[in-house]
């Protein structure tokens, strides 16, 4: 949906295929914008789609129907009330939107929801601080046996987290997948091995798996989705709630009756009702107000109408499915705040709402300026790459505003050697010496790689540059490399700009 070279022949080869889309409810404004356009070409071209989620609002969900009704012809709006577990079905020719059907749930249950006060400013160690409540809150697994998940906002806080919990219980972090931690800053073969050992911890019961008998993920959102993760116990920082439901979901999900332990069930203290403990920062008046380290990651807002909602319902399990779509549409209600019965409240957050609204309105208008013309405006086929026209290249891609970029560490060696690992076993293909390099060795060095925020690699210079011989294909073309050198303690760091980035068994940091 983006005018790039080529975009007739995209849209030729989408256009007699089924799209899937997986996690439709986990799209930002951009990306939300972009779906719908799409979703409007794919109707005009009688292309079928599927639209998978488990947390997606009434008000999204007809935004995306009426969309592609819209590409087939049928301008008049609709509304879309989806249930959860259901499905509803849109025809392309008659433009008729089904009435939702409910379909049953075997795993019907009950999640109990408490939400844990820390202060948004204290030290990690400190008694109000968000290191002590979540040691208080693994002790007793960590005693008594059991898996739990701690997710964290940011990278740097699940790194900060692991740190503390490997001090704390240093005998989970000596056990073998007693304590793990996983998040995108990993080179992406190390991240693969993580997945797989949190696979073989965590997993879905049989196929000879054992879980640990004491063990704790500590993570960011990667593992909200795609993973087939069980855990006894989650804890998580606040987050909005479609994405606090979908780290509920992670606990308790797979039936382990029947099975001891050490053959992957349940410890009995853990008992039969998921546990989800979440992390509400907090100013001095005890308001919930995000850390400034979480910066832009959530909308305040709603992290605040979340608050809200979980506060309403204190004692009260959530029932999955029963209360998961009505709990979703409550948090984007248009009447949330006529519900709040404190006056400063309520202006904050109207106010708060209204920055949100604002940002999400700037975010669909720039997209609108961006994106290709629906195909009802559509004049000439050139217009699908504005051949000639000028776009801003940050514009150009499915996320907006996330500035990353991709990176990957060589370590020099004190022997003289440069290699992909700190152990010095894989030397750097094509460093030091022109020739090609072949597309076997393009995949080694690609399995190295790391996203990072391009902030890190500003005044980057001639030393963070490719080798020649990496040039010639457009896969290493782009990278940015890092030449590490070691520290001492298992730390290698290099300096780019005013940025020290350093390389541990944690994954990649940065400090001014």
């Amino acid at each position: 949906m983006l005018p790039v070279r080529y975009n007739v022949l995209r849209l030729l080869g989408l256009s007699n295929k089924v799209l899937v889309v997986d996690e439709a409810h986990a799209y930002g404004p951009w990306m939300h914008s972009l779906l719908v356009r799409l979703l409007e070409w794919l109707g005009a071209c009688g292309a079928p789609v599927v639209l998978l989620s488990a947390t997606l609002s009434g008000r999204s969900a007809s935004s995306l129907v009426e969309a592609y009704r819209r590409g087939c012809g049928f301008g008049e709006p609709c509304e879309v009330a989806p249930v959860y577990p259901g499905w509803l079905y849109v025809s392309g020719r008659s433009g008729a939107v089904s009435a939702p059907c409910a379909v049953g749930s075997g795993r019907a249950r009950e999640i109990e929801v408490r939400a844990v006060s820390v202060s948004r400013d204290a030290p990690v160690g400190s008694e109000a601080g968000r290191g002590t409540a979540v040691v208080g809150e693994l002790r007793p697994l960590v005693e008594r046996g059991g898996g739990a998940l701690v997710c964290c906002t940011t990278v740097a806080e699940a790194q900060e987290t692991y740190r503390l919990l490997r001090r704390e219980f240093p005998q989970l972090a000596a056990a073998e997948d007693g304590l793990l931690l996983l998040h995108s800053r990993f080179p992406a073969a190390r991240r693969l091995e993580i997945t797989e050992a949190c696979e073989r911890a965590f997993g879905k019961p049989g196929e000879g798996r054992r879980r640990p008998p004491v063990s704790v993920l500590v993570a960011t959102q990667v593992v909200e989705q795609s993973l087939d993760l069980d855990f006894d116990v989650v804890i998580s920082d606040l987050a909005p709630l479609a994405q606090l439901l979908q780290r509920a979901g992670r606990c308790m999900r797979h039936d382990r009756a029947g099975l001891a332990p050490e053959e992957g069930g349940r410890v009995g203290w853990v008992g039969v009702t998921p546990r989800l403990a979440v992390l509400e920062p907090v100013d001095a008046q005890g308001k919930v107000r995000a850390p400034e380290r979480w910066g832009a990651v959530y909308p305040e807002a709603l992290l605040r109408r979340t608050s809200g909602l979980l506060h309403e319902r204190e004692g009260k399990p959530i029932a999955v499915p029963g209360d998961v779509q009505g709990l979703v549409d409550a948090v984007y209600a248009e009447d949330f705040c006529d519900h709040l019965e404190d006056s400063a409240e309520r202006d904050l957050q109207e106010r708060l709402d209204a920055e949100h609204l604002g940002a999400v309105l700037a975010e669909e208008a720039l997209a609108d300026s961006t994106m290709i013309n629906p195909p009802m405006k559509m004049v000439d086929l050139a217009e699908l790459s504005r051949d000639g026209a000028l776009i801003d290249e940050a514009l150009l891609t499915t996320r907006l505003g996330a500035d990353s970029e991709r990176a990957v560490c060589v370590f020099l060696q004190d022997a003289g050697a440069v290699t992909l690992d700190p152990e010095g076993a894989s030397p750097v293909p094509g460093w030091g010496r022109a020739g090609r390099v072949s597309v076997a060795q393009a995949r080694e060095v690609m399995r190295q790689t790391v996203p990072v925020p391009g902030g890190w690699l500003r005044g980057r210079g001639v030393a963070q540059e490719v080798p020649a011989s990496w040039g010639q294909l457009a896969a290493l073309r782009e990278l940015c490399v890092l030449p590490m050198r070691h520290r001492g303690g298992g730390m290698w760091s290099c300096t780019v700009g005013d940025r020290s980035i350093s390389f541990t068994s944690e994954g990649l940091q940065a400090s001014r």
